[in-house]
């Protein structure tokens, strides 16, 4: 395992070059970030130059998080979805090897809707990572605080390896 700093950690409000740096200054060899800012600059400028932004700072993209909302509209997820081979051959060619998302541990929609249609679009998202040769893990969040909605949703071990296996595609985990 590699030491990785993520957005999350430090208050999400960092600028990108900004949050570079800064994983940078304080030795982290890796960081688990968006791969959105790499593919404008790749882009604006080419591969080589995202790959530069990591190289010049010593820092490897240890994961990516899913670039594609599946949580809300239907419209929104299948247009990022469109997006989503270039953004993982963008990853594949950067040297990164995993993306990652999570779930929230409740819902005010009734469970099972909710269930199937995650199931269907991870099962989409992890189909193309898969086609690049991308590992796809998938967080639960466990902590009953969280748990304030109409109903719980998977907040434990047991219940995202019963999802995983539902989505049964090889690149999840």
């Amino acid at each position: 395992m590699i030491p990785a700093l993520n957005p999350v950690t430090t208050g999400r409000n960092v600028p990108f070059l900004e949050f570079l740096d800064a994983a940078s200054a304080a030795g982290f060899p890796a960081l688990d970030y968006y791969i959105a800012p790499f593919a404008r600059m790749a882009k604006e400028k080419s591969v080589d130059a995202a790959i530069q932004l990591l190289e010049e700072r010593k820092l490897t993209l240890g994961s990516f998080g899913l670039p594609v909302e599946f949580r809300k509209d239907e419209g929104i997820f299948q247009e990022q979805l469109r997006e989503l081979p270039a953004m993982a051959d963008l990853a594949r060619r950067m040297g990164v090897t995993r993306c990652c998302t999570w779930l929230y541990p409740a819902t005010d929609e009734p469970v099972a809707e909710y269930t199937s249609r995650f199931i269907r679009r991870l099962r989409e998202c992890a189909k193309i990572l898969n086609e690049y040769g991308i590992r796809f893990g998938i967080e639960w969040v466990g902590p009953k605080t969280l748990r304030t909605m109409k109903h719980e949703f998977i907040h434990t071990i047991p219940g995202a390896l019963e999802l995983i296996g539902a989505i049964d595609q090889p690149s999840a985990m």
